[in-house]
């Protein structure tokens, strides 16, 4: 039984630095993405609200893998209670995975509407200017 202990603290350690790794990562991409395309936000606003559902589910993984983490000894119902938690951990990291693909998805996206954009802003001062 303290082996079983044991592997939970050090599992849920475990996930809880992978989490701390892709929160910073997260946090760092919607800082750029602020910093970048200040003038244009909005063109990336679909990339942007998935990236904080994605931050919001990434802290509240990280608080059920502390809680799990720190639970102490097991008993009959705590096991239950882990177990559930274990499996909440795991769909919340696959719904994770999910919403940061469908960031990724809208990144090309949003830069080749604002290259477009970009090109025709050029195109018609050029036409403008030579008439």
């Amino acid at each position: 039984d303290t082996y079983v202990d044991n592997y939970t603290t050090r599992k849920s350690a475990t996930s809880g630095a992978l989490n701390m790794g892709l929160l910073c990562t997260t946090v760092d991409e919607i800082k750029t993405m602020h910093i970048a395309t200040s003038e244009k936000w909005e063109l990336d606003i679909p990339r942007l609200v998935f990236l904080y559902i994605s931050l919001v589910l990434q802290i509240v993984t990280m608080g059920v893998n502390l809680y799990l983490g720190s639970s102490g000894k097991m008993t009959k119902e705590k096991r239950k209670r882990q177990t559930w938690l274990n499996n909440t951990v795991m769909v919340l990291s696959f719904i994770i995975t999910q919403v940061n693909i469908l960031a990724a998805m809208f990144r090309g996206y949003t830069t080749e509407i604002q290259e477009r954009q970009t090109s025709e802003g050029i195109n018609n001062f050029n036409s403008h200017n030579s008439t």
